[in-house]
C-alpha cells in the first residue's frame, strides 16, 4: 500500500479516537502532521475525551507550529485550526488536508483541490 502524507484537523482525530479507531490513521498514512493550534484545541476539550490521550501519546502524530498563515487562506476567516491545516497543505504540496468543515473544503477545493474529508 502506498502511504501518503497528511495534515489533519481536530474533528477527524476526535471522531477516530471516540470510535477507538485511531490506529487506522497510523496504518494508512506515512506521516501525519497536526498544527499546534489543533493539538491545543484537543487538549482544551472535555477532560475525559480519548483524543487527548491519543495526541499526547501517539508517536505517529507530529505537532508542528505554523509561524505565519497563508494570506490567501487567512482572508477566508475560518477557524484557527482549519486555517493552519490548510496553510500547511498549501505550503507543502505533498501533504493532503483532512478537514470536516464544509466551508473550508469548498474554498480550498476551488483554489487548490488538495483536501480529503
Amino acid at each position: 500500500m502506498n502511504k501518503k502524507q497528511y495534515v489533519i484537523d481536530a474533528s477527524p482525530i476526535i471522531c477516530f479516537s471516540k470510535a477507538k479507531l485511531e490506529f487506522i490513521l497510523e496504518k494508512l498514512f506515512s506521516e501525519i502532521l497536526i498544527p499546534k493550534s489543533v493539538y491545543n484545541e484537543i487538549l482544551n476539550g472535555p477532560k475525559d475525551d480519548r483524543a487527548i490521550k491519543v495526541v499526547k501519546s501517539s508517536s505517529w502524530l507530529k505537532v508542528v507550529k505554523v509561524e505565519k498563515v497563508n494570506n490567501e487562506i487567512a482572508i477566508w476567516n475560518l477557524g484557527k485550526g482549519e486555517t493552519e491545516v490548510l496553510t500547511i497543505a498549501y505550503e507543502n504540496r505533498s501533504f493532503k488536508a483532512i478537514i470536516d468543515d464544509a466551508a473550508s473544503k469548498k474554498m480550498f477545493k476551488s483554489a487548490w483541490n488538495t483536501f480529503h474529508g
